[in-house]
Protein backbone atom coordinates (compact mmCIF):
# COMPACT_ATOMS: atom_id res chain seq x y z
CA UNK A 1 0.00 0.00 0.00
CA UNK A 2 1.45 3.31 -1.10
CA UNK A 3 2.36 5.56 2.17
CA UNK A 4 0.08 9.38 2.06
CA UNK A 5 3.81 11.13 1.59
CA UNK A 6 4.08 8.98 -1.39
CA UNK A 7 0.56 9.96 -2.91
CA UNK A 8 0.61 13.54 -1.40
CA UNK A 9 3.85 13.54 -3.96
CA UNK A 10 1.68 12.21 -6.81
CA UNK A 11 -1.61 13.87 -6.59
CA UNK A 12 -2.29 16.72 -9.89
CA UNK A 13 -3.08 19.82 -8.20
CA UNK A 14 -5.43 21.19 -11.19
CA UNK A 15 -5.05 25.10 -11.52
CA UNK A 16 -7.86 28.00 -12.40
CA UNK A 17 -5.67 27.91 -15.77
CA UNK A 18 -6.26 24.22 -16.07
CA UNK A 19 -10.14 24.56 -15.52
CA UNK A 20 -12.72 24.80 -18.35
CA UNK A 21 -16.32 26.24 -18.53
CA UNK A 22 -18.87 26.60 -21.30
CA UNK A 23 -20.33 29.88 -22.52
CA UNK A 24 -22.85 29.25 -19.78
CA UNK A 25 -20.23 29.00 -16.58
CA UNK A 26 -21.25 25.71 -16.52
CA UNK A 27 -17.95 23.51 -15.54
CA UNK A 28 -17.22 20.92 -18.19
CA UNK A 29 -16.15 18.42 -15.35
CA UNK A 30 -17.91 14.69 -16.67
CA UNK A 31 -17.77 12.42 -14.03
CA UNK A 32 -17.98 7.87 -15.15
CA UNK A 33 -21.52 7.45 -16.65
CA UNK A 34 -20.94 3.71 -14.45
CA UNK A 35 -20.15 5.38 -11.16
CA UNK A 36 -20.78 9.21 -10.99
CA UNK A 37 -18.16 9.60 -8.24
CA UNK A 38 -15.11 11.82 -9.09
CA UNK A 39 -12.30 13.16 -6.66
CA UNK A 40 -10.21 16.32 -7.43
CA UNK A 41 -7.73 18.38 -6.31
CA UNK A 42 -7.26 22.19 -6.89
CA UNK A 43 -4.58 24.79 -5.97
CA UNK A 44 -6.50 28.21 -6.64
CA UNK A 45 -4.14 31.18 -6.94
CA UNK A 46 -5.37 34.77 -7.23
CA UNK A 47 -3.40 34.92 -10.52
CA UNK A 48 -6.63 32.46 -11.79
CA UNK A 49 -9.63 33.85 -10.58
CA UNK A 50 -12.03 31.46 -10.75
CA UNK A 51 -15.58 32.83 -12.79
CA UNK A 52 -19.13 31.91 -11.17
CA UNK A 53 -19.97 28.48 -12.31
CA UNK A 54 -22.02 25.75 -11.56
CA UNK A 55 -22.25 21.62 -12.06
CA UNK A 56 -25.13 19.34 -12.62
CA UNK A 57 -23.52 17.30 -9.38
CA UNK A 58 -23.19 17.40 -5.52
CA UNK A 59 -19.67 18.84 -4.01
CA UNK A 60 -18.36 18.38 -0.76
CA UNK A 61 -15.22 20.61 -0.82
CA UNK A 62 -12.51 20.54 1.75
CA UNK A 63 -9.89 23.03 2.10
CA UNK A 64 -6.67 21.43 3.03
CA UNK A 65 -4.42 24.61 3.34
CA UNK A 66 -4.02 28.54 2.46
CA UNK A 67 -7.47 31.03 2.95
CA UNK A 68 -9.65 33.14 0.62
CA UNK A 69 -13.56 33.81 0.15
CA UNK A 70 -16.07 31.71 -1.12
CA UNK A 71 -19.05 32.82 -3.10
CA UNK A 72 -22.19 30.65 -3.46
CA UNK A 73 -25.27 32.65 -5.34
CA UNK A 74 -25.24 36.17 -3.50
CA UNK A 75 -23.45 35.36 -0.34
CA UNK A 76 -20.05 35.14 0.66
CA UNK A 77 -17.96 32.99 3.16
CA UNK A 78 -14.39 33.25 4.67
CA UNK A 79 -12.38 29.67 4.14
CA UNK A 80 -9.30 28.78 5.82
CA UNK A 81 -7.35 25.30 6.20
CA UNK A 82 -10.36 22.78 7.50
CA UNK A 83 -13.32 24.37 6.10
CA UNK A 84 -15.95 21.83 4.34
CA UNK A 85 -18.82 23.16 2.45
CA UNK A 86 -21.61 21.18 0.46
CA UNK A 87 -22.28 22.78 -2.76
CA UNK A 88 -25.90 21.69 -4.67
CA UNK A 89 -26.38 20.85 -8.20
CA UNK A 90 -26.65 23.81 -10.21
CA UNK A 91 -25.78 26.35 -8.02
CA UNK A 92 -23.43 29.17 -8.93
CA UNK A 93 -20.19 29.50 -6.75
CA UNK A 94 -16.65 30.66 -7.23
CA UNK A 95 -13.43 31.01 -5.29
CA UNK A 96 -11.15 33.49 -4.52
CA UNK A 97 -7.97 32.64 -2.88
CA UNK A 98 -6.15 34.84 -0.62
CA UNK A 99 -2.70 36.48 -2.40
CA UNK A 100 -0.49 35.82 0.11
CA UNK A 101 -1.80 32.33 0.76
CA UNK A 102 -2.67 30.00 -2.22
CA UNK A 103 -5.73 27.84 -1.17
CA UNK A 104 -5.06 23.72 -1.58
CA UNK A 105 -8.56 21.90 -1.71
CA UNK A 106 -10.09 18.48 -2.76
CA UNK A 107 -13.62 18.17 -4.02
CA UNK A 108 -15.81 14.71 -3.87
CA UNK A 109 -17.99 15.34 -6.79
CA UNK A 110 -21.34 12.92 -7.52
CA UNK A 111 -24.63 12.54 -8.90
CA UNK A 112 -27.13 12.41 -5.87
CA UNK A 113 -29.06 9.06 -7.57
CA UNK A 114 -25.66 7.32 -6.14
CA UNK A 115 -26.80 7.66 -2.99
CA UNK A 116 -30.84 8.13 -3.66
CA UNK A 117 -32.88 7.89 -6.41
CA UNK A 118 -36.41 7.05 -7.42
CA UNK A 119 -37.33 3.73 -6.29
CA UNK A 120 -34.92 3.26 -3.51
CA UNK A 121 -36.06 3.70 -0.08
CA UNK A 122 -36.97 7.18 0.70
CA UNK A 123 -35.18 7.15 3.87
CA UNK A 124 -31.31 7.36 1.84
CA UNK A 125 -32.34 10.64 1.18
CA UNK A 126 -31.25 12.07 4.45
CA UNK A 127 -27.66 11.92 3.44
CA UNK A 128 -28.25 14.86 1.55
CA UNK A 129 -29.41 16.87 3.98
CA UNK A 130 -26.07 18.20 4.61
CA UNK A 131 -25.80 19.89 1.36
CA UNK A 132 -29.67 21.72 2.78
CA UNK A 133 -28.31 22.68 5.98
CA UNK A 134 -26.94 25.83 7.31
CA UNK A 135 -25.51 26.67 10.41
CA UNK A 136 -26.51 29.60 12.80
CA UNK A 137 -25.05 31.48 10.64
CA UNK A 138 -26.60 30.62 7.30
CA UNK A 139 -23.17 29.01 6.26
CA UNK A 140 -23.72 25.80 4.35
CA UNK A 141 -20.22 24.25 5.81
CA UNK A 142 -18.61 22.86 9.30
CA UNK A 143 -15.17 23.04 10.36
CA UNK A 144 -13.24 19.43 9.90
CA UNK A 145 -12.42 20.64 13.97
CA UNK A 146 -15.96 20.00 15.06
CA UNK A 147 -15.91 17.06 13.06
CA UNK A 148 -15.41 13.36 14.99
CA UNK A 149 -12.92 11.97 12.00
CA UNK A 150 -10.53 13.53 9.47
CA UNK A 151 -12.63 14.46 6.50
CA UNK A 152 -9.08 14.39 4.60
CA UNK A 153 -8.09 11.30 5.81
CA UNK A 154 -11.53 9.70 4.39
CA UNK A 155 -10.47 11.58 1.40
CA UNK A 156 -7.20 10.32 0.37
CA UNK A 157 -8.53 6.54 1.36
CA UNK A 158 -11.07 7.51 -1.25
CA UNK A 159 -8.63 8.53 -3.92
CA UNK A 160 -6.56 5.31 -2.69
CA UNK A 161 -9.68 3.36 -4.19
CA UNK A 162 -10.29 5.08 -7.17
CA UNK A 163 -6.60 4.62 -8.01
CA UNK A 164 -6.41 0.78 -7.41
CA UNK A 165 -9.81 0.19 -8.67
CA UNK A 166 -9.63 -3.54 -6.64
CA UNK A 167 -12.55 -5.43 -6.36
CA UNK A 168 -15.50 -3.72 -5.60
CA UNK A 169 -14.30 -0.44 -4.87
CA UNK A 170 -17.10 0.89 -5.83
CA UNK A 171 -18.93 -0.33 -2.85
CA UNK A 172 -16.11 0.70 -0.70
CA UNK A 173 -16.06 4.26 -2.02
CA UNK A 174 -19.93 4.40 -1.46
CA UNK A 175 -19.88 3.28 1.43
CA UNK A 176 -16.77 5.60 2.47
CA UNK A 177 -19.00 8.46 0.82
CA UNK A 178 -22.35 7.85 3.03
CA UNK A 179 -20.26 7.46 6.72
CA UNK A 180 -18.96 10.53 6.05
CA UNK A 181 -22.43 12.14 5.16
CA UNK A 182 -23.86 10.32 8.38
CA UNK A 183 -20.94 12.00 10.54
CA UNK A 184 -21.49 15.64 8.93
CA UNK A 185 -24.82 14.92 9.00
CA UNK A 186 -24.82 13.91 12.91
CA UNK A 187 -22.73 17.23 13.36
CA UNK A 188 -26.10 19.07 11.73
CA UNK A 189 -27.62 17.77 14.09
CA UNK A 190 -25.64 19.11 16.95
CA UNK A 191 -27.62 19.93 20.23
CA UNK A 192 -26.14 23.06 19.99
CA UNK A 193 -27.40 24.05 16.79
CA UNK A 194 -30.16 25.78 15.65
CA UNK A 195 -33.76 23.70 15.78
CA UNK A 196 -34.92 25.35 13.06
CA UNK A 197 -31.72 25.13 10.75
CA UNK A 198 -32.07 21.72 11.87
CA UNK A 199 -35.52 21.15 10.77
CA UNK A 200 -35.83 22.83 7.88
CA UNK A 201 -34.31 20.38 5.33
CA UNK A 202 -36.51 17.68 6.80
CA UNK A 203 -39.07 19.87 6.34
CA UNK A 204 -38.00 20.54 2.67
CA UNK A 205 -38.46 17.12 2.21
CA UNK A 206 -41.77 15.93 3.87
CA UNK A 207 -43.44 18.45 1.76
CA UNK A 208 -43.06 16.37 -1.17
CA UNK A 209 -43.92 13.26 0.41
CA UNK A 210 -47.61 13.49 -0.88
CA UNK A 211 -45.42 13.52 -4.26
CA UNK A 212 -43.42 11.00 -3.97
CA UNK A 213 -46.59 8.97 -2.66
CA UNK A 214 -48.34 9.70 -6.19
CA UNK A 215 -45.70 8.97 -8.12
CA UNK A 216 -44.98 5.53 -6.38
CA UNK A 217 -48.74 4.68 -6.67
CA UNK A 218 -49.17 6.01 -10.20
CA UNK A 219 -45.94 5.73 -12.26
CA UNK A 220 -47.32 3.75 -15.03
CA UNK A 221 -50.27 6.45 -15.90
CA UNK A 222 -49.31 10.09 -17.11
CA UNK A 223 -48.60 12.08 -14.08
CA UNK A 224 -48.88 15.91 -15.43
CA UNK A 225 -47.06 18.79 -13.65
CA UNK A 226 -50.48 20.20 -12.17
CA UNK A 227 -50.96 16.93 -10.59
CA UNK A 228 -47.79 16.79 -9.05
CA UNK A 229 -47.88 20.22 -7.67
CA UNK A 230 -51.50 19.79 -6.68
CA UNK A 231 -50.61 16.79 -4.13
CA UNK A 232 -47.42 19.73 -2.83
CA UNK A 233 -50.56 21.78 -2.82
CA UNK A 234 -48.17 24.19 -4.62
CA UNK A 235 -48.40 26.33 -8.11
CA UNK A 236 -46.54 24.48 -11.25
CA UNK A 237 -44.04 26.99 -11.18
CA UNK A 238 -43.44 27.33 -7.38
CA UNK A 239 -43.71 22.96 -7.41
CA UNK A 240 -40.70 23.13 -10.47
CA UNK A 241 -38.14 25.04 -8.57
CA UNK A 242 -39.20 23.41 -5.31
CA UNK A 243 -38.85 19.87 -6.54
CA UNK A 244 -35.25 20.33 -7.76
CA UNK A 245 -33.71 22.42 -5.00
CA UNK A 246 -34.79 19.14 -2.65
CA UNK A 247 -34.22 16.56 -4.71
CA UNK A 248 -31.79 17.56 -7.50
CA UNK A 249 -33.99 16.77 -10.48
CA UNK A 250 -37.19 17.79 -12.05
CA UNK A 251 -40.03 16.90 -11.74
CA UNK A 252 -39.83 15.18 -15.34
CA UNK A 253 -36.33 13.53 -14.47
CA UNK A 254 -37.54 12.30 -11.53
CA UNK A 255 -40.56 10.13 -12.91
CA UNK A 256 -38.61 9.53 -15.95
CA UNK A 257 -35.70 8.01 -13.76
CA UNK A 258 -38.21 6.42 -11.61
CA UNK A 259 -40.14 4.99 -14.69
CA UNK A 260 -36.31 3.68 -15.40
CA UNK A 261 -35.86 1.89 -12.20
CA UNK A 262 -38.81 0.00 -12.44
CA UNK A 263 -38.37 -0.91 -16.15
CA UNK A 264 -34.95 -2.68 -15.18
CA UNK A 265 -36.63 -4.81 -12.70
CA UNK A 266 -38.58 -6.18 -15.30
CA UNK A 267 -36.15 -6.54 -17.58
CA UNK A 268 -34.26 -8.10 -15.14
CA UNK A 269 -36.74 -10.98 -13.47
CA UNK A 270 -39.41 -11.38 -16.33
CA UNK A 271 -39.95 -12.55 -19.47
CA UNK A 272 -42.06 -9.69 -21.00
CA UNK A 273 -41.28 -8.49 -24.19
CA UNK A 274 -39.42 -4.74 -24.30
CA UNK A 275 -42.46 -3.32 -25.32
CA UNK A 276 -44.76 -4.81 -23.06
CA UNK A 277 -42.10 -3.14 -20.55
CA UNK A 278 -42.36 0.22 -22.00
CA UNK A 279 -45.81 0.64 -21.53
CA UNK A 280 -46.18 -1.18 -18.29
CA UNK A 281 -44.09 1.15 -16.99
CA UNK A 282 -45.67 4.33 -18.38
CA UNK A 283 -44.13 4.90 -22.06
CA UNK A 284 -46.07 5.36 -24.88
CA UNK A 285 -43.97 4.18 -27.44
CA UNK A 286 -41.20 1.35 -27.60
CA UNK A 287 -38.94 4.26 -29.63
CA UNK A 288 -38.95 6.26 -26.79
CA UNK A 289 -38.53 4.01 -24.27
CA UNK A 290 -35.50 3.12 -25.63
CA UNK A 291 -33.75 6.32 -26.13
CA UNK A 292 -34.24 7.09 -22.47
CA UNK A 293 -33.35 4.32 -20.99
CA UNK A 294 -30.21 4.62 -23.05
CA UNK A 295 -29.75 7.92 -21.58
CA UNK A 296 -30.16 6.50 -18.02
CA UNK A 297 -27.61 3.67 -17.97
CA UNK A 298 -26.02 3.92 -21.54
CA UNK A 299 -27.46 0.26 -22.58
CA UNK A 300 -30.17 -0.29 -24.64
CA UNK A 301 -33.04 -2.74 -22.53
CA UNK A 302 -31.98 -5.62 -24.64
CA UNK A 303 -28.13 -5.39 -23.94
CA UNK A 304 -29.51 -4.77 -19.76
CA UNK A 305 -31.08 -7.97 -20.18
CA UNK A 306 -28.59 -9.60 -21.96
CA UNK A 307 -25.86 -8.63 -18.78
CA UNK A 308 -28.36 -8.54 -15.72
CA UNK A 309 -31.16 -11.09 -16.54
CA UNK A 310 -31.98 -13.25 -13.68
CA UNK A 311 -32.87 -16.24 -15.95
CA UNK A 312 -29.54 -16.14 -17.56
CA UNK A 313 -28.73 -14.89 -20.91
CA UNK A 314 -31.62 -14.40 -23.39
Amino acid sequence: MRSKKSMLESIHWTTGEEMLFTADRKYKLTLPPDFPLLIKFYLFTSAYPIIPNYHDFYEIGYYYSGKGKYFISDKTFNIRAGSVLFIQANQMHYVEADRDDPLRSASIYFMPELLFHPGSNPYDSNYLLPFHSRDKRGNPHVREADLDFSLWELILDMHRELQSKENFYQLALKNRLCEALLRMLKQVKNPAASAGDQAAPTRKIRRLQKVFETIQADYEKPLPLEQLAGAACMSPSYFCRYFKRVTGFSPTHYVLRYRIDKSKELLAQTDLSITEIAFQVGFNSQSYFDRIFQRFTGLSPHHFRRMYSVKGPV
